[in-house]
């Protein structure tokens, strides 16, 4: 499988995207803790080739310029995973039905799920979500309300849970 990758760069630092010819399969920030292992993980998937342009890279970076802007709250492109057990996928699909500017816990998650029993397993799915913000794992926070794990930083959880509620309060 022939894999293509681009760095570019966002408000909240350099990130890579990663996208087969149709789809999108990791989108991270360069800098997180988990960007090593799942580069690692694709690789045994298929050659990863460095491109200048890319149909499906560019049309989420273009989504991301939008998004930082106030302007897009709804990511359209397409995506698939690659890296992942059947459990963490549906944690990540999960994530993917929170609305923007909403925070849950990860005992919510689990319940999504109908796994209750499995919130510990819930937070480990999330800090291994290879599509970083458009499967919004930032908005999961304690049962404390205390933020949480956040794998690219919890400086970038902040600022990403203070621009959705901007976001929101302009779409709603």
């Amino acid at each position: 499988m022939k894999l293509y990758f681009q760095d570019f760069q966002t408000p909240l630092g350099e990130m890579c995207a990663v996208a087969t010819q149709d789809t999108l399969v990791m989108l991270s920030f360069k800098d997180s803790k988990d960007y090593p292992t799942t580069i690692q993980k694709l690789k045994k998937r298929g050659s990863l080739t460095r491109v200048s342009h890319h149909p499906i890279i560019a049309q989420i970076a273009s989504e991301l310029t939008a998004y930082f802007y106030g302007e897009c709250s709804i990511f359209k492109t397409p995506t698939r995973y690659l890296t992942g057990t059947s459990f963490q996928q549906s944690v990540w699909e999960a994530l993917q039905q929170l609305k923007i500017g909403s925070t849950v816990n990860y005992s919510h998650i689990a319940h999504m799920i109908e796994r209750p029993q499995s919130t510990r397993a819930v937070a480990t799915a999330i800090g291994h979500n290879p599509l970083s913000i458009i499967v919004p794992c930032h908005r999961v926070i304690r049962k404390d309300g205390q933020l949480g794990g956040f794998n690219s930083g919890l400086y970038r959880k902040k600022q990403l849970l203070k621009h959705e509620a901007r976001i929101k309060t302009t779409i709603s």
